[in-house]
């Protein structure tokens, strides 16, 4: 089973509802479970994007982050962050949730519909129905939390741009977190940042750059450890893990080109087809003699069948936006959809530094540094 979706990082906030009396239909960790009743006064999901356990190794053993990794989760499929960030916002799997990949061709909607920044991906000037927005938003644990606990303060911390009114940097962001516990008796708040994502896609996992960014959020996030306030517990996880990557051509292809409905979507390591109704066989044969070594390309029934995107109440428009085919892929290549921007790092595929996310967690309270 590529995702266990009963020890993944859906069940992150799956425990956090139920150690604040709330309903889910998801699994809860046992042994998160049982330190959140230590009674925390304070308690923190800090999500930094792409902290896949393949970086653990670049920290020593007394290193905070290393010193303190109790679990090894799985992402959620695709491990991709427009997917793995809304589970872990929502408490939903990507099937509940349909948020799929940066950017979605939903057929109903006729757009490629980029989600985080809602454009079209191909048409930057095309309107987007504002249906379609209303369809991929959903509400969130700490807002469902908010509505019952009058006692608690809760907040979520975002960077700019994804937040108009964020922080700039991390530093910055950690001193709003600190300054957010000190001011209240009794709070939850959630924590992301960019990095080391942003880092690796640009540089690579192995790179020197990588290796830096790395040390210097345990760094940063040792020195908050000390600065904040007793009886605080944080949470620390990854949406996803990424790989180093090399680009292949897919449009420049005209035997594949003759096959499209519309282009394809989703990710360059799980990439959505839709296929013309008489094109299905040249389709098939054609991908796999080119990329079939790299990729394996699988029906999206058949997906939907085996629960890789998960359960729950179906998204409306999910299998409107998997549309016919989805090509994964088991290497280190990645499909070329512009020739815009050439990746070093990148994920969305089925590797297991891809797919395997550290649960640290440490505390003024029960937990000695």
């Amino acid at each position: 089973m590529l995702v266990n979706y009963n020890h993944s990082i859906v069940n992150i906030p799956a425990t956090l509802l139920k150690h604040y009396g709330l309903a889910s239909h998801h699994a809860s960790l046992p042994m998160l479970e049982n330190e959140l009743k230590n009674d925390y006064d304070h308690v923190v999901l800090m999500v930094l994007d792409g902290f896949g356990t393949n970086l653990l190794p670049y920290l020593t053993g007394d290193d905070l982050l290393k010193k303190h990794h109790k679990d090894t989760l799985r992402s959620t499929f695709p491990p991709t962050t427009v997917a793995a960030t809304t589970s872990l916002l929502t408490g939903l799997t990507p099937y509940e949730t349909g948020h799929l990949g940066w950017f979605q061709y939903v057929k109903p909607f006729n757009t490629h519909y980029t989600v985080f920044l809602q454009e079209d991906y191909y048409d930057h000037r095309k309107a987007i129905h504002e249906d379609l927005r209303n369809r991929f938003t959903h509400e969130r644990v700490l807002d469902r939390i908010a509505k019952t606990r009058d006692d608690l303060s809760l907040k979520h911390f975002f960077p700019w741009p994804i937040d108009k009114q964020g922080y700039r940097a991390n530093a910055d962001g950690f001193d709003a977190l600190l300054m957010h516990l000190s001011n209240h008796d009794k709070t939850l708040s959630y924590f992301y940042s960019i990095d080391p994502d942003m880092t690796q896609h640009k540089n690579g996992i192995k790179s020197d750059a990588t290796k830096n960014v790395v040390q210097t959020l345990n760094d940063q996030i040792t020195d908050f450890y000390h600065a904040m306030p007793d009886n605080t517990l944080i949470l620390i996880t990854a949406d996803h893990g990424l790989v180093d990557v090399e680009p292949m051509k897919l449009l420049d292809d005209d035997v594949l080109n003759e096959t499209y409905e519309v282009l394809p979507a989703n990710e360059p390591r799980a990439t959505t087809f839709f296929i013309k109704e008489d094109k299905h066989e040249q389709f098939v044969s054609r991908f796999n003699e080119r990329f079939g070594k790299y990729f394996d390309l699988h029906k999206t029934e058949t997906l939907l069948e085996k629960k890789l995107f998960g359960f729950g109440t179906r998204h409306a428009l999910i299998e409107e936006s998997l549309g016919d085919y989805m090509a994964i892929a088991t290497d280190r290549y990645y499909l070329e959809l512009t020739d815009t921007v050439v990746h070093k790092g990148h994920h969305a595929g089925s590797l297991d530094d891809e797919m395997n996310v550290p649960l640290i967690y440490f505390s003024k309270k029960g937990t000695s540094l």
